[in-house]
């Protein structure tokens, strides 16, 4: 397992129940679809030798923004059987974009289940977005 495919595991497995609660959210609006989960974006520290990392996290689902034109052509060809297959109650889909490049997951969250972890946290999703 690469260095990266460490980080991003660890990335899935710090944030488990948040993922896991937003991939229900988006489910429940949206249908199937994938959360997508940017890392590449900086803010700049106080301290000059280290920057600090922004991480997104966002779904898009098929009835909304997988709906377009070429990014339906993209799912039919890349991860479109996956969207159809995976079981949103147990697992979630992943896009995490690094600064090497785009990775799919499919990811079973360990700790709560998806709509579990939605219960918890739908107070407090407002503060992320759904497409």
């Amino acid at each position: 397992m690469s260095s990266q495919e460490i980080d991003d595991q660890a990335l899935l497995a710090n944030n488990s129940q948040l993922i896991a609660a937003l991939a229900w959210q988006g489910y429940q609006q949206e249908g199937r679809g994938v959360v997508f989960i940017d890392t590449t974006a900086t803010i700049p520290s106080q301290i000059k030798s280290s920057d600090c990392r922004q991480i997104s996290f966002i779904y898009f689902g098929e009835n909304g923004f997988l709906s377009r034109g070429d990014l339906k052509i993209w799912l039919d060809t890349s991860i479109g059987s996956r969207l159809q297959e995976y079981d949103p109650t147990k697992e979630v889909l992943c896009l995490i974009c690094n600064p090497l490049k785009i990775r799919f997951v499919r990811f079973h969250p360990q700790s709560v289940p998806p709509p579990q972890a939605y219960q918890k946290l739908k107070n407090r999703l407002s503060e992320f977005r759904i497409f």
